[in-house]
C-alpha cells in the first residue's frame, strides 16, 4: 500500500495487533479503502510472508503502533473533513508543510482537482489546477486566507 493508505489503516487501528485482527469487512468499511485494498491488507498479513515481515520488524524493535493517532486533529476544524489541493509557490510553508498541516487538522490532501475536492489554496504560478477549479467552482483561497483559517500568524 502507499503512504496514504498507510496512514489511514495506522489512525484507524492505533496498532499492528489491532489491525491483524480486522476483517476484509472492517477494511471495507474505511473511508478510502475500497474491496480490492482491503483484500490485499488482509491476506498479506495473514500470509507467511507477512507474518514473518512483522515478526522481523518486531525483532528489530520497530514500534507498530500509532503514537499519534488522532490527538492532534480538531474535528470540529474549517478544515476537517475536507479535501484540499494546493498549487503554486507559497511563501510560508513548503508543501509538504502545508500538507501536513492540513491532515493534522483534519483534512486530506490530494494533488489533483476533481469535483471531490473541497478547497484549492493558490499560491503564485498556480497554473492549470486554478482553471480548473474555477470551472467546477471550487472554492479557492489564497495562502493568506488559509493562514486565518488556522489561526496562523507568520513571524
Amino acid at each position: 500500500v502507499g503512504s496514504r493508505v498507510a496512514k489511514v489503516l495506522s489512525e484507524r487501528f492505533q496498532s499492528i495487533d489491532n489491525l491483524l485482527k480486522a476483517s476484509v469487512e472492517d477494511l471495507e468499511t474505511i473511508d478510502e479503502i475500497g474491496p480490492i485494498i482491503a483484500n490485499s491488507v488482509f491476506y498479506y498479513l495473514k500470509s507467511l510472508e507477512g507474518r514473518q515481515c512483522i515478526e522481523e520488524l518486531q525483532k528489530l524493535g520497530i514500534q507498530m503502533h500509532s503514537s499519534q493517532g488522532n490527538q492532534d486533529s480538531r474535528p470540529d476544524s474549517a478544515i476537517a473533513g475536507k479535501t484540499f489541493v494546493v498549487t503554486g509557490s507559497l511563501d510560508h510553508f513548503t508543501r509538504t508543510e502545508i500538507e501536513s498541516t492540513i491532515e493534522r487538522l483534519g483534512g486530506r490532501t490530494t494533488s489533483s482537482i476533481s469535483k471531490q475536492t473541497s478547497i484549492v489554496i493558490a499560491g503564485k504560478n498556480p497554473g492549470t489546477k486554478l482553471q480548473k477549479a474555477q470551472s467546477l467552482e471550487i472554492p479557492v483561497l489564497n495562502e493568506q486566507e488559509f493562514m486565518a483559517i488556522i489561526g496562523h500568524n507568520p513571524s
